[in-house]
């Protein structure tokens, strides 16, 4: 072996991060027009329930698409199970709540 690839930036090149994969699939919301979007789908999406069943899943995925970056990111990897612990509730909330802008 000659080179060794290794520190910051092997995963983002090799897309092995799970957070950035989760993000990709959140931006391709933008590619709706928005006339779809805010005519159509969230409309139907806001009268779904707000828990955590599978009839949630296109309301939370609209509310989650909606969050401007990077603060979508932060709340991606505060969101999954094994770091949610990890994660500080207040850079979580912070991130949640804050207005763009």
């Amino acid at each position: 072996m000659t080179t060794l690839l290794a520190g910051d930036g092997g995963d983002e090149l090799f897309a092995g991060n799970e957070r950035y994969a989760t993000d990709k699939r959140f931006s391709l919301y933008r590619h709706v027009p928005a006339f779809l979007r805010k005519g159509l789908i969230e409309p139907v999406a806001s009268l779904l329930p707000q828990n955590e069943s599978r009839f949630s899943l296109p309301r939370r995925y609209v509310k989650r698409a909606n969050i401007p970056l990077p603060r979508r990111i932060i709340l991606i990897t505060c969101y999954s199970a094994p770091r949610r612990k990890k994660c500080s509730s207040l850079l979580y909330w912070k991130a949640l709540h804050r207005k763009p802008g």
